[in-house]
């Protein structure tokens, strides 16, 4: 695996790999009310120290264990826009895809595009077989995002957090 994450680019999108500098970016997308209503697990802000936890984690699993989030930036204007990637679904042991917006750039087809950019890079680069998401059942745009990238609903019930639709999509189901 290289040192670094690669960076990943679509029409309109460039991903590239976190830093330690990151914080302030990650610390704008934690801190609003909007974007945490879906992944926190009280709907709450994240404080900055939270923040840092999660930019520290993401490192980790991409020096440790080879598991990629990139932060996304619009080619256009290189405004961050958020973040796209994996982690580790906890209860299952299995590779989650991951990505969280700011509300600027909702509704743009941004969170697909970058999806697809990182499936492609998961099936096709580091060769994983299976990938699983999870998506408040509440949450619309997210749901349609998954189907987007071809996700197929495996269940309907209950995480951490509440009631969740859960997804996977196999590297044979990847168009």
């Amino acid at each position: 695996m290289p040192a670094e994450i690669p960076i990943l680019e679509t029409e309109r999108l460039r991903l590239r790999g976190f830093t330690a500098d990151d914080l302030d970016l990650l610390d704008s997308l934690y801190s609003d009310p909007d974007v945490v209503s879906f992944i926190s697990i009280d709907g709450q802000p994240l404080s900055r120290e939270k923040s840092q936890e999660r930019l520290t984690a993401a490192l980790f699993r991409w020096t440790q264990h080879g598991i990629p989030m990139w932060a996304v930036f619009r080619k256009a204007d290189d405004v961050f826009l958020g973040r796209c990637g994996f982690q580790i679904y906890q209860v299952t042991n299995e590779i989650e895809i991951a990505y969280t917006l700011l509300p600027q750039a909702w509704g743009n087809g941004y969170a697909t595009e970058a999806g697809r950019a990182c499936l492609e890079y998961a099936f096709n680069v580091l060769k994983w077989e299976r990938i699983v998401s999870r998506t408040r059942t509440t949450n619309a745009r997210s749901l349609r995002v998954m189907e987007k990238l071809g996700f197929q609903i495996e269940k309907v019930g209950e995480d951490i957090a509440g009631p969740a639709v859960f997804e996977f999509l196999t590297k044979s189901m990847w168009k």
